[in-house]
């Protein structure tokens, strides 16, 4: 069967997706989608849409969330490198070796090239971790497209799910979800949750490492499902829960966590890792019926 990835090429974290998909299936291409350029430019314009859409009052709690100092609380920057670091050690040298020959980088993932491109590689499976919002041409270049998103859908969708569930005292709704792509941002048709170990020290940084390195288990592990029988069930989620974007983080979640850290919330949620696949279910109802008890289970519900 023949595999297509489209991720970014950094941070490691999508290199260790690369290489560890590589090194067990047909990877037949890559794709990067660069980072859209910055700078002081950038920056104005976005604080300008925010103040626009959510007042100056919130503009600035979210500028603050990104100026160090004793306001910031949690520091999500500087505890995302060490974090991914840990977790991925070697993972770049893998990457060189195993998937940076066949690697392209593009700088509109979206764009006729990209798609053409893509529909090019003959694809059996087309499999997503993070980038851009995917436009239907794009999605409709190969027979299918699936994606993991760094969140339990439909509790948590959006950005930075992992670090909002933690600030909203939620570490134990932090995980993963293999689903298939979708225009709606997060909201395919659902294949599989990944739920990392929760262990005393954990953070948003490190149950994030934790669970885009489940990204490659569960992708692993649902490649492997339709190499052996070509056939899979999926369950449509409704609306979210929580839906987030970038511009919601302010000051007032970086306190959250960190007085969430300071009274060891982590210790209450522990559990082992677990991967919940419902491609495998006898039909829709039956996988719906086992998100269900997944998600009640969670929600301590059951």
């Amino acid at each position: 069967m023949r595999v297509a990835i489209i991720t970014p090429a950094q941070p490691v974290h999508h290199q260790h997706f690369c290489a560890h998909l590589a090194r067990r299936h047909d990877v037949v291409g890559i794709v990067h989608p660069r980072a859209r350029a910055g700078g002081r430019g950038a920056q104005l314009k976005r604080l300008r849409r925010e103040v626009k859409a959510y007042g100056a009052g919130h503009a600035l709690i979210r500028t603050l969330a990104s100026v160090p100092g004793p306001l910031r609380g949690w520091d999500a920057a500087a505890a995302r490198g060490p974090a991914l670091r840990a977790v991925f050690n070697g993972a770049a040298a893998e990457y060189e070796e195993l998937a940076a020959p066949m690697a392209r980088s593009v700088d509109d993932v979206n764009g006729p090239e990209a798609v053409e491109y893509v529909r090019g590689l003959n694809a059996d499976v087309v499999v997503c971790l993070g980038g851009p919002i995917y436009r239907m041409p794009l999605i409709e270049a190969a027979p299918l497209m699936v994606n993991f998103h760094s969140g339990i859908s439909p509790l948590y969708n959006g950005t930075s799910t992992i670090a909002f569930a933690f600030a909203n005292g939620h570490p134990h709704l932090c995980g993963g979800t293999l689903m298939l792509m979708s225009r709606t941002v997060d909201g395919g048709d659902i294949l599989a949750h990944y739920l990392p170990a929760i262990e005393p020290a954990d953070d948003p940084a490190t149950l994030f490492a934790k669970t885009v390195a489940g990204a490659a288990q569960a992708t692993d592990a649902f490649l492997a499902h339709l190499e052996g029988e070509a056939r899979f069930v999926s369950c449509p989620q409704p609306p979210p829960l929580f839906y987030y974007r970038g511009a919601d983080w302010t000051i007032d979640h970086g306190q959250r966590v960190r007085r969430a850290l300071e009274g060891g919330i982590a210790q209450e949620h522990l559990r082992d890792e677990r991967l919940e696949p419902y491609w495998d279910a006898r039909d829709a109802d039956d996988a719906r019926g086992r998100i269900n008890s997944v998600l009640a289970g969670l929600l301590q519900l059951s």
